[in-house]
């Protein structure tokens, strides 16, 4: 009768701590998605508006054939860390810089304009973005998400051995050794 009723309990103890398992580990992967969501989603928009910067500073400097102002333009943006490659041509003299320093995103594609004044076709750009800090972002928060794992899981295996056990053993104990004593005489 004790080995059925250590079968019982260790049953019970194993589906709780499955069950308390299956939440935390739901809670972060929902959690782990909405953060990489609205990383991308940020990173998407700060590359649209990049872009926009863009055009509007180099448009003088191509207008005016001053491609080395250009080339300083493109290669300030490609070390503020906006961008992780940048392909700028000029109308009139062809590849004025083409340099990548990361590697290029796959889930943010690459921006491509156009620069022109009053109709004029100047030259045109393409920025090539990287999702490097998005992939670090769920880097750490997977550590984070294993070592809360483990600690429920540890915290769950000492609540049930020390607390569930106990409370769920003596009304069971009781009738045991109430069976005991009535078998006995």
């Amino acid at each position: 009768m004790k080995t059925g009723f250590r079968n019982l309990i260790s049953e019970l103890q194993f589906l709780i701590i499955m069950i308390s398992m299956i939440i935390v580990i739901g809670a972060l992967g929902i959690s782990l998605l909405i953060i990489s969501h609205r990383m991308l989603t940020d990173l998407r928009s700060r590359s649209t508006a990049t872009a926009d910067e863009m055009v509007a500073l180099l448009e003088y400097p191509l207008y005016s054939v001053d491609d080395k102002q250009a080339a300083r333009i493109g290669e300030t943006f490609l070390s503020s860390g906006k961008i992780s490659g940048i392909v700028l041509e000029s109308a009139a003299n062809g590849v004025i810089l083409s340099k990548t320093t990361a590697k290029k995103s796959s889930r943010v594609p690459q921006i491509s304009r156009d620069i022109s004044r009053q109709g004029l076709l100047l030259g045109k750009f393409t920025l090539m973005f990287s999702d490097e800090e998005i992939i670090r972002t769920q880097s750490r928060f997977v550590l984070i998400a294993f070592i809360i794992i483990i600690t429920v899981l540890l915290a769950n295996l000492a609540a049930n051995r020390l607390i569930i056990a106990r409370r769920i053993r003596r009304p069971f104990n009781s009738i045991i050794s109430a069976i005991q004593n009535v078998s006995e005489g």
